[in-house]
């Protein structure tokens, strides 16, 4: 059985169009420092990382987050996003389902979805 996930995508396209025209556009939030009010965009280690879009979507059992319009990391569970739950069984052609409505949701292909990390 399957449950969490931490998927990829590396598509300037995609993350623009879900920032700024999609229907969630009006739901994410930033990281900013409460002292300056200034965005956090440089990581633990110093480096830049650009700003970064925070999404959740509780209902879904997700949590996006767009880095510098490049890349959207999809991190939580796909077996309560495809089922609603995760008491039943789960089953590697429900996670390419539920991958592939991922993909229609965020109107990219599913081939440009890297899985990162599956338990």
């Amino acid at each position: 059985m399957f449950d969490g996930v931490r998927l990829h995508i590396c598509s300037d396209s995609t993350a623009r169009w879900l920032v700024y025209e999609s229907q969630f556009r009006d739901q994410f939030h930033t990281e900013t420092y409460t002292s300056t009010g200034e965005i956090k965009s440089i990581n633990k280690n110093g480096r830049h990382t650009g700003i970064k879009y925070i999404l959740d979507l509780p209902h879904l059992s997700l949590t996006i987050t767009v880095v510098a319009l490049r890349h959207i990391i999809i991190v939580g569970s796909l077996h309560k996003f495809y089922h609603g739950d995760n008491y039943s069984d789960f089953h590697h052609s429900e996670i390419a389902e539920a991958i592939h409505i991922l993909s229609q949701l965020l109107r990219t292909n599913p081939a440009d979805i890297a899985i990162h990390n599956l338990e």
